[in-house]
């Protein structure tokens, strides 16, 4: 090995080292717009049906005035991620199109009923997502993606939710913010 090539050497793992320490004690994060303008999304205490009254007060602590905010009942939910803000599962209850709207303009519009979803719509150009399906309780097993119906162009993630799996989501959401 020539002198001039051990120099080179020592000078790029140098460098690499301190790019690596800085790396390290900064926090170099990425701009990224605010995204969300979802209809119905995410859910507010007043937007679920309410508990029976032996119910609620089993939940609700003695000194708090309002109940506690609970699950609506429902046989699926649908989970949406855009980026990586994550909203609280929504209960899929009566056949409607959901719009989700971005900041940045972009748009998907999701088809719910009580059994399942499909991607309606969306404002990506390759239309990938669209033709993902439709995702169901009965097929989300069988499916190339599972449960899940993504638009990579939009970073939009569907996912549908088993009551079970809802509540999971739904308890470390509002685990975290206690």
């Amino acid at each position: 090995m020539k002198k001039n090539d051990l120099i080179i050497l020592v000078l790029v793992l140098t460098v690499a080292g301190v790019l690596y320490l800085l790396s390290q004690t900064t926090n170099f994060t990425t701009h990224k717009t605010p995204t969300q303008a979802i209809a119905a999304l995410p859910l507010s205490e007043t937007d679920q049906e309410p508990l029976p009254d032996d119910a609620q007060a089993s939940q609700q602590p003695q000194d708090s005035p309002h109940p506690a905010a609970t699950l609506a009942p429902a046989d699926c939910y649908l989970l949406v991620t855009i980026g990586d803000v994550v909203f609280e599962p929504y209960p899929m209850l009566t056949e409607t199109d959901l719009p989700i709207t971005q900041v940045d303009g972009q748009t998907n519009t999701v088809h719910i009923s009580p059994t399942g979803f499909y991607m309606a719509h969306a404002s990506c150009a390759n239309q990938e997502c669209v033709h993902q399906g439709e995702v169901t309780l009965t097929n989300r097993d069988y499916r190339l993606l599972g449960n899940q119906v993504i638009c990579l162009p939009n970073q939009v993630m569907l996912q549908l939710l088993s009551p079970e799996e809802a509540a999971i989501v739904w308890g470390n959401a509002h685990q975290a913010q206690d």
